[in-house]
C-alpha cells in the first residue's frame, strides 16, 4: 500500500537512486564543489531510495538536533506519580531528536526534500528502539521509509483525514529552497538592491515574510518573527508576544544565522509558544540547532526560477494562513481509500482472520472456567476471546458472571463466589481482566481459607493492577478536564474534524476520552475506584495473603508513543481493525512526521507562519503524549492505563509479558492476548485440547 497522499492531486510514487549532496563553501566568486561528504548520522546508514536531486542545480544538506520542553498549568489539580503529589502544573521534556535534511530540485525544477528522523530513543524497559522515520517530501506529499529502506505502510482509518499536512503549504514548485537557510551579506542591508525578479515573498528578511525584527551582533544575524493571534472562543490561536493573552496565546520564532564568508548560514531556530484553552495554559519551546550545512548554488537555475516567479506574480495562497487569518472554512470530506488492510507484526498486510463461530458445548470432562470482567464492563467483554479459546480447548462448566463492576471489589468477589458455588462443580480456572484479576484472586483465596482448595485450579490475570493504578489517584473530573484541554488545543479553530489532521485527532480525544480513559480514574460514586488506587487496603491485604494455587500473570506492554490514541481506538474497535489501535497509532505517527516535514520545508522556503503552525501542531501532539505518560506510567512500561510494574502478578508461578502489545481496553479482544492465554493453558494448566 502506498503511503503517499495528496489532498487534490494524484498520488506521486517516489523513485530515484541514492545520491549524496555535494558540499561547498561559497567564496568571493562562484561556488565550487568539493568532495562529497556524507553527514548522515550512523542511524541513517541503511540503503534508502532517494528522490532524485539534480546535483548540478542548487541544493543543500544539514544535520539538525531538536530540543523540546514544555509545561501545562491546569485549573484542577492532578496526581503526579513522579512527585507523589497533587499539582496543577506539570513539566515535561524529551531526549534530543536527531534529523538529517537535504533539499534540492529535480529535472523539472520541483522542490525535493529528504527528511530523516533518527530513532526517538530506546525503551529502557524493553530494549527496543523505535523505527527510524525517514520522510521523502515531494511537492505537497511525503512518503515514509523504515531503517531498511522499505516503505512504511500507512493505513488510513475509514473516517480519518486522508491527506498529508504538507498540503497545507501548497505547491512548492520553483520555490527558493536556500532562502531560509543561507542569506547573502548584501541582503542584510535593507537599502541594498535586490536581484532582478525577486519578490517580497522570496526575501527572508522582508516583513512580507514575517521578519518583524532583524538584529546584527558581530558575526550573528538574528531574525525575529512574532505571530499575530486571533480572538477565538476555543483559545486555539497563537498571538504575538505582548498582546492580550486572552486572544488565545502568544508566540515567536527567532532564527539565528552565523556569518561564513559573504554568507549568513542558519545556526539555530528557536520557537517559544504559549496557548490558552478554557481549562489550561500550555507553554512549549523547541530549539533546532543546525550544523554541518553544505550547499551548492547554481546562479543560472536561481535566475530561471526567479523569472518564473516574477511571471507568476505574488503567489496566491492555496489556503489562508492559519496563524494570521483566523479560522478557515471547513473542507469537504475526502473520498476514503477502499483498499484498507491491517499490517501485522511482521510488517505484512494480511487481514487478521475472523474469530471462529461458537462451537457446541464442551464435554463435561473439559476444564471448568470462569471469565471475570473488569471495571465498567460485563460478560460481553469476552465475546471475542471466548469463541477463540473454545475452538482450541475443551471447557466443562463455563461462567461469565456479571458482578456489578462499580461495586467494591470485596462485594464483587462475594457475588462471584456465590455464582461459582451455585454450579456445584469444582476445579475452576479463574481468568480475570483488569480489576477482574483482583476479584479472581480474592475468590481463590477465600476458597483456600475455607479449606476448599479443590475449587481452584489456578488464576490467570490480564492487565491487572495488582499494586493499583496511578490513574485511579486522579478524580474523573480532573482527567476529563486535562484531556479536554489538550483536545481543545488540537481542535482549536476547527469547524470540522476534516479540516486538518490536528482537528481529527482533537476530535477523537474529545469524543472518546471520557469513555475509554476517565472510567479508570477515581469516581466517588464508584466504590471500586477506591480499591484500585495504589496502596489501597484492599490490594495490600490481597498481596499479603498466601496463594498455594497456580498463578499466571499476563502483562501487555504497548508502544508508549501515542498510546492514548491506541486506547481511544481500541475502546470501540478491535486492535487490528482499520480503525483499531494498531492502525490509528500508525496514522498518528504518520501525521506527526508530516507536521515535522511541513515545518522544515516551510523554513526552507521562508514561510514562517506555516513553519510555526506545523511545528506547533507537532509540539501539541508531543505535549499530549508526554503529559499522558506522566499521568499514567512515568518511567515505566504501560498498556495505556495500568503501569507495567503493577501488572506483574506478585510471586506468580509464571509471567507472560506481551511486548509491543495492545492497549488495556483492547487486551481481552487481542489476538496477542489470545496467544499468551493459549500458551498458559497448555503449559501451566494442561487444559485438554479439542
Amino acid at each position: 500500500m502506498r503511503s503517499t497522499f495528496r489532498l487534490a492531486r494524484p498520488l506521486v510514487p517516489l523513485a530515484g537512486a541514492a545520491a549524496l549532496l555535494l558540499g561547498c563553501q561559497d567564496g568571493s566568486g562562484p561556488s565550487s564543489p568539493v568532495d562529497p561528504v556524507d553527514v548522515r548520522p550512523s542511524a541513517f546508514s541503511a540503503p534508502v531510495a532517494f528522490e532524485a536531486i539534480d546535483q548540478g542545480d542548487t541544493h543543500l544538506s544539514m544535520e539538525v538536533t531538536a530540543y523540546n520542553s514544555g509545561s501545562v498549568t491546569l485549573q484542577e489539580p492532578v496526581y503526579d506519580p513522579v512527585t507523589g503529589q497533587q499539582t496543577t502544573s506539570v513539566s515535561f521534556s524529551a531526549p534530543p531528536e536527531q534529523l538529517y535534511i537535504e533539499s534540492g530540485y529535480d529535472g523539472f525544477d520541483r522542490v525535493r526534500v529528504n527528511h530523516y528522523r533518527a530513532p526517538d530513543g530506546v525503551d529502557p524497559q524493553l530494549g527496543i528502539a523505535e523505527d527510524v522515520r525517514t520522510i521523502r517530501s515531494t511537492g505537497s506529499s511525503f512518503t515514509e521509509y523504515d531503517a531498511a529502506g522499505q516503505t512504511v505502510p500507512v493505513v488510513i482509518p475509514p473516517d480519518a483525514v486522508p491527506f498529508s499536512p504538507l498540503t497545507e503549504i501548497g505547491s512548492l514548485d520553483n520555490a527558493a529552497i536556500t532562502s531560509g537557510v543561507i542569506i547573502d551579506e548584501a541582503s542584510v542591508d535593507p537599502n541594498a538592491p535586490r536581484p532582478a525578479g525577486m519578490l517580497p515573498e522570496d526575501d527572508p528578511l522582508s516583513p512580507a515574510n514575517g521578519a518583524h525584527g532583524v538584529e546584527r551582533r558581530q558575526d550573528l544575524l538574528l531574525v525575529t518573527t512574532s505571530f499575530p493571534g486571533r480572538a477565538s472562543a476555543d483559545g486555539g490561536g497563537v498571538a504575538a508576544l505582548g498582546e492580550d493573552p486572552g486572544e488565545g496565546g502568544r508566540g515567536k520564532m527567532v532564527r539565528t544565522f552565523r556569518r561564513q564568508g559573504r554568507k549568513y548560514v542558519l545556526e539555530e531556530v528557536d520557537f517559544a509558544m504559549e496557548t490558552r484553552t478554557p481549562g489550561a495554559v500550555f507553554q512549549s519551546r523547541q530549539t533546532l540547532r543546525v550544523r554541518k550545512v553544505r550547499w551548492h548554488e547554481d546562479p543560472e537555475g536561481e535566475e530561471r526560477r526567479r523569472g518564473r516567479r516574477a511571471a507568476r506574480g505574488v503567489r496566491p495562497p492555496t489556503a489562508p494562513d492559519p496563524v494570521s487569518a483566523g479560522k478557515r472554512p471547513p473542507r469537504e470530506p475526502e473520498v476514503q481509500p477502499t483498499a484498507i488492510c491491517a499490517p501485522d507484526q511482521t510488517g505484512g498486510c494480511t487481514p487478521a482472520p475472523e474469530p471462529p463461530p461458537p462451537t457446541s458445548p464442551a464435554p463435561a470432562t473439559g476444564q471448568n472456567i470462569v471469565f471475570q470482567h473488569g471495571i465498567l464492563s460485563g460478560p460481553d467483554t469476552w465475546d471475542r476471546m471466548d469463541p477463540w479459546l473454545s475452538a482450541e480447548f475443551r471447557f466443562g462448566t463455563k461462567r461469565k458472571p456479571d458482578t456489578g463492576s462499580e461495586s467494591g471489589l470485596s462485594v464483587q468477589a462475594g457475588r462471584l463466589k456465590a455464582d461459582v458455588d451455585a454450579t456445584a462443580q469444582n476445579n475452576f480456572l479463574f481468568v480475570g481482566h483488569s480489576q477482574g484479576g483482583l476479584i479472581s484472586r480474592d475468590v481463590a483465596q477465600r476458597y483456600v481459607a475455607a479449606g476448599r482448595p479443590d475449587m481452584v485450579r489456578g488464576v490467570v490475570t490480564i492487565g491487572t493492577p495488582h499494586q493499583g493504578a496511578y490513574l485511579a489517584r486522579n478524580p474523573k473530573s480532573a482527567v476529563d478536564n486535562a484531556l479536554g484541554s489538550h483536545a481543545a488545543r488540537l481542535f482549536g479553530g476547527c469547524f470540522s474534524r476534516y479540516m486538518s489532521v490536528g482537528c481529527w485527532i482533537g476530535d477523537q480525544i474529545a469524543t472518546r476520552a471520557a469513555g475509554a480513559v476517565s472510567r479508570h480514574a477515581f469516581d466517588q460514586a464508584v466504590p471500586a475506584s477506591s480499591d484500585l488506587r495504589p496502596a489501597s487496603p484492599y490490594t495490600v491485604q490481597l498481596n499479603s495473603t498466601y496463594e498455594p494455587f497456580t498463578r499466571v500473570g499476563i502483562q501487555s506492554y504497548a508502544d508508549k508513543r501515542f498510546v492514548l490514541m491506541r486506547v481511544l481506538a481500541d475502546f470501540k474497535s478491535n486492535p487490528e481493525d482499520g480503525f483499531g489501535g494498531r492502525n490509528v497509532v500508525r496514522y498518528t505517527k504518520w501525521a506527526y512526521n508530516g507536521f515535522w516535514a511541513c515545518g522544515v520545508v516551510s523554513i526552507f522556503v521562508v514561510r514562517p507562519g506555516w513553519a510555526a503552525w506545523c511545528i506547533a501542531r507537532a509540539r501539541n501532539l508531543d505535549d499530549l503524549d508526554r503529559f499522558y505518560d506522566r499521568l499514567t506510567a512515568p518511567g515505566d512500561r504501560t498498556d495505556g492505563i495500568v503501569q507495567g510494574s503493577s501488572q506483574v502478578y506478585p510471586n506468580a508461578s509464571r509471567q507472560y509479558p506481551i511486548h509491543l502489545g495492545d492497549s488495556h481496553v483492547g487486551e481481552n479482544k487481542s489476538d496477542k492476548t489470545r496467544g499468551s492465554l493459549s500458551q498458559a493453558f497448555r503449559e501451566m494448566f494442561a487444559v485438554p485440547l479439542r
